[in-house]
């Protein structure tokens, strides 16, 4: 993207869901770090500036691949730290199995991308541990009827029935009752949909990384073919500087005979290294600062998105090279600039209070953290 228009767009916030603390998270350069069992010795979690790194690095790939996603990471018991949705990404999602089956869920169409970003980010960080790494494409080879998918007569995956595990009435999820550590459900179960990679830091599995683009949910039928599928690679810019060791991840690993997958490509179109994205959130909800073409319009927005409530809009037009800053106060405002001009402050919301954000429109940069929410 090189116009300040498609900046805009790609950058406007779709910030993030925190929960209290980074938990769980990425890490790890895929050497190996430790060797399986170091996560007594030194528990590790991600860091909010970690997080925040692997949002941007998705990004960035999201933005080289022409793509507007919708990115999720969580720790490794599943609550969510932050929750990145691009400004023109897909609000939502279809739901199919690609294989031609009509009703119950199949071509449904009125969830946010949130849950399924989410959801992914979840079965990549359940499914992972210190002696294997499993993507979502693991989860789809080793979930389905078959396994392989596609072979008959075989019996059904490893993990087939899996999904009974994150039903309401589980006895593996905590219940709201019982305290609010985790591990948390996955709002739509286990996801078998490529797009959800685990994190490593220094080879403890601290979290996941999700991602939707493509705007489906579905399944690989095909295990046999080779995939781009844009998603994954999202998540796998996603995963640098924190990905699996590479001694065990899933095409590592056999299962009666059969190789397991992991990913099918990791032919980036930027490099991960650059991505300049930093984000200071919320601990509730998310606060959305978007350009829309005529105007700046500052969201809160709840519920994992099913709730939007504009508090702040501001007539504006942006060109290539301008700068758009925008700051969350103590007193729940949202203070936005233009090229360090104020516009104006948006009303209170309780899910911004302390809050700082920063974008910086320009080609090349995403978003910046401006080291306490100064304006440039």
């Amino acid at each position: 993207m090189t116009s300040c228009r498609a900046w805009a767009t790609a950058a406007a916030l779709g910030l993030a869901l925190t929960v209290a603390g980074c938990g769980g998270g990425g890490g790890g350069d895929g050497s190996g770090g430790c060797g399986g069992a170091c996560e007594a010795a030194s528990p590790t979690a991600l860091t909010v500036g970690e997080v925040q790194q692997a949002i941007a690095q998705a990004v960035a790939e999201s933005a080289a691949q022409g793509a507007k996603a919708t990115i999720a990471v969580v720790d490794r018991v599943g609550n969510v730290l932050a929750v990145f949705r691009m400004n023109g990404a897909p609000a939502t999602f279809t739901i199919t199995s690609g294989s031609g089956v009509s009703g119950g869920l199949e071509g449904l169409n009125i969830l946010p991308s949130e849950l399924a970003a989410i959801s992914k980010a979840v079965t990549g960080a359940y499914l992972s541990s210190e002696g294997n790494a499993f993507s979502t494409r693991t989860a789809s080879q080793i979930v389905q009827q078959n396994f392989n998918p596609g072979e008959a007569n075989q019996p059904s995956g490893p993990l087939s029935g899996v999904q009974f595990s994150q039903l309401s009435c589980s006895d593996v999820n905590r219940q709201a009752s019982q305290g609010t550590i985790g591990p948390k459900r996955a709002p739509l179960g286990l996801a078998a949909d490529p797009g959800g990679l685990p994190l490593y830091k220094n080879g403890t599995l601290v979290g996941a990384i999700g991602v939707l683009a493509d705007g489906v949910y579905t399944i690989d039928l095909d295990i046999f073919n080779v995939d781009s599928d844009v998603d994954e690679l999202i998540a796998v810019a996603g995963t640098y500087g924190f990905a699996a060791p590479v001694d065990r991840r899933a095409n590592e690993i056999t299962v009666d005979g059969r190789t397991l997958r992991y990913v099918d490509s990791e032919a980036l179109k930027s490099n991960p290294a650059n991505a300049a994205l930093r984000l200071r959130v919320g601990l509730t909800g998310y606060v959305r600062v978007q350009y829309t073409g005529t105007s700046i319009v500052v969201d809160n927005v709840t519920n994992f998105g099913f709730l939007t409530t504009t508090i702040g809009t501001f007539p504006a037009t942006l060109n290539v090279g301008d700068t758009l800053t925008a700051r969350s106060n103590v007193n729940g405002t949202v203070d936005v600039w233009i090229n360090g001009g104020w516009l104006g402050a948006s009303t209170a919301g309780s899910t911004t209070t302390g809050t700082r954000i920063g974008m910086q429109l320009n080609s090349g940069t995403v978003v910046d953290d401006f080291a306490g929410g100064n304006t440039p």
